[in-house]
């Protein structure tokens, strides 16, 4: 795929990507007790197709989509890392020096 190609595919995909990361955000996932949040994305690899999702004997999710003789692997973490007793939940926080 070419760039212009790949550029016109992030466009067309934009508004769908941005709606579901709002929605991933709002999903509780404190490490330890983010069950909810994968499951979430569970749901969202299995809407875009691929062919093997799973969930391990961690908590980890697992995707996989074709069979080449290349691999291409992601690694993120899902979970929240709390900030003390800040409270953030549909607040606005700044920071100032």
């Amino acid at each position: 795929m070419k760039a212009k190609e790949i550029a016109a595919k992030a466009k067309a995909y934009r508004d769908y990507t941005a709606g579901n990361l709002g929605e991933m955000v709002r999903v509780p996932g404190f490490s330890g007790t983010e069950k909810e949040r994968v499951l979430f994305l569970e749901r969202l690899c299995k809407e875009a197709g691929m062919e093997e999702v799973r969930i391990d004997d961690l908590g980890s999710l697992l995707g996989r989509v074709g069979h080449g003789k290349k691999k291409l692997v992601f690694d993120a973490h899902i979970d929240t890392v709390g900030v003390g007793a800040i409270p953030l939940s549909g607040k606005r926080l700044l920071i100032q020096e």
